[in-house]
């Protein structure tokens, strides 16, 4: 008599159920239309792979990518797969997603439809899936960690390494996204208040957090990354948009995304009173998981709305995700039948984003977008002007990425040559006071001399008479305008 070998239990839950969610994300990840900041990642994984320096552009040091872990990260995949930009991110999309559904397997033991589910709808919310490539995923999954740090270690106290995980998982957030401090910080705080035993984990994740700031400013001189300072002078270029009003803008081009977004905060607000409504004892309320979860969403929309901050779609990836987590945590915690319309309400949700990924992908461009042009716009673009080029310095006056890129030229603006930056660290210093800060912040900076400028420029603004245009080009912003790029030679 043969016996047949069994699967274990665990293997089959928490090793080939998130395999499998993470090979159809691979899937998904290499159809799904990128931004033009993903590339900016891919630009700084070149320059490194080729030159061994770091910067967007070869030669030419710059700290402007927000998470230099996710450039470290994307490195490997460049290479492997002989430099292709689709199968780049479609294979660095596999890791953040096993890891964040087998964090949601072990917080909810139902069974695996739940988790599944939630793995994939957090995968395909909007701010979410339109930002493969930059660091977006890798946080996903570090709040999906927290969230099961928080609550495993309220349930299953004999559960070892946890507090570690929540410290690395909190540390990990806050070094891919520094705006994550104003909803990780807070967290941690409520954790040690809740229970003492709390404080090692806020202090590993601080003792973390500290070694990687103190690295980067002696590294790449700076504290946090030159674009949190550049960005800081953006708003104006958003017109009133800020990130309280950043809906007003993305129903243009987003309708759905945004009603999916509403739907789920009038959710997330309805089942907080519910729940309050219905505990009995504040103290309990207090100490839910939950709680610190929603209440750190609170934090982070007031700072970042109060703060004016560009309404970048990818900040809003924090707090939807975060809702997502509490709401369902709150849901799974009352009657079958109520589980039963959670996993109902989730699946129809799923469906809409599916369908709204599904549009989107067939047009060509982001289901939320803020570029200036599709991907496709950006890459006829950086080509055409390639041979007029041929590989000398030229100035750019509008989107990035994608045309360092493909150009194969020197190109020189804001992000990277952080000019403008240098000359407001420069006049914050002369005058002294708070200047000191920025004296401190850039103590290991060196500066790359002022050159004259290039003989190319590629500009969106209407060329003056006399100049020469070499080459012409329109492409469609993400609320259908039309922008006109030119190429301009200038004499010397």
């Amino acid at each position: 008599m043969t016996h047949r070998p069994q699967v274990s239990p665990d293997l089959l839950r928490f090793w080939l159920v998130p395999m499998a969610v993470a090979g159809v994300m691979c899937v998904v990840a290499a159809f799904t239309p990128i931004i033009d900041d993903s590339y900016i990642y891919l630009d700084y994984v070149r320059t490194l792979v080729e030159t061994g320096g770091w910067g967007l552009v070869p030669d030419l040091f710059s700290d402007t990518a927000t998470a230099p872990l996710n450039v470290l990260y994307l490195t490997p995949f460049w290479i492997a797969t002989g430099h292709s930009v689709d199968m780049t991110l479609a294979l660095a999309q596999f890791l953040p997603t096993f890891v964040l559904c087998t964090f949601l397997l072990r917080t909810y033991r139902r069974g695996p439809v739940l988790p599944v589910l939630l793995t994939v709808i957090i995968g395909f919310l909007p701010p979410v899936i339109s930002s493969i490539g930059l660091e977006t995923s890798w946080t996903a999954a570090m709040l999906a960690g927290v969230w099961w740090g928080i609550t495993r270690r309220g349930i299953v106290s004999e559960v070892r390494g946890v507090e570690w995980g929540v410290a690395i998982g909190a540390a990990v957030a806050m070094m891919l996204r520094p705006d994550a401090a104003f909803f990780m910080l807070p967290l941690l705080l409520a954790l040690c208040v809740r229970d003492r035993r709390w404080w090692r984990s806020a202090a590993t994740a601080m003792a973390l957090l500290v070694a990687y700031v103190l690295a980067r400013w002696v590294i790449l001189g700076s504290f946090v990354p030159d674009s949190v300072w550049i960005k800081q002078n953006q708003a104006g270029t958003w017109g009133h948009y800020t990130f309280f009003s950043g809906w007003e803008l993305f129903v243009t081009s987003a309708r759905t995304s945004v009603v999916v977004l509403g739907i789920m905060c009038a959710v997330a607000i309805v089942t907080i009173v519910v729940a309050a409504s219905r505990c009995r004892r504040v103290d309990v309320l207090l100490t839910h998981p939950a709680t610190y979860y929603l209440g750190a969403t609170a934090i982070y929309i007031v700072v970042a709305g109060v703060s004016r901050v560009p309404p970048y779609h990818w900040y809003y990836v924090l707090p939807s995700v975060a809702s997502v987590l509490a709401v369902t945590g709150i849901l799974q915690e009352e009657s079958r039948r109520v589980r039963r319309a959670t996993v109902v309400g989730v699946v129809s949700l799923l469906v809409i984003l599916l369908g709204e990924w599904s549009v989107q992908t067939m047009r060509g461009e982001p289901v939320i977008g803020t570029n200036w042009a599709t991907e496709a716009q950006m890459y006829t673009l950086a080509t055409g002007i390639r041979p007029f080029v041929r590989g000398q310095r030229m100035q750019l006056e509008g989107e990035v990425g994608e045309i360092a890129y493909y150009c194969h030229c020197r190109l020189e603006e804001e992000f990277s040559l952080s000019t403008g930056l240098r000359r407001r660290v420069t006049r914050e210093i002369a005058e002294g006071g708070w200047g000191l800060r920025w004296r401190i912040n850039y103590h290991f900076r060196e500066w790359p001399q002022p050159q004259p400028p290039p003989r190319w420029k590629l500009t969106f603004v209407t060329p003056r008479p006399g100049e020469h245009v070499m080459y012409q080009q329109d492409t469609t912003t993400f609320q259908g305008d039309t922008v006109r790029y030119s190429l301009i030679r200038r004499d010397r």
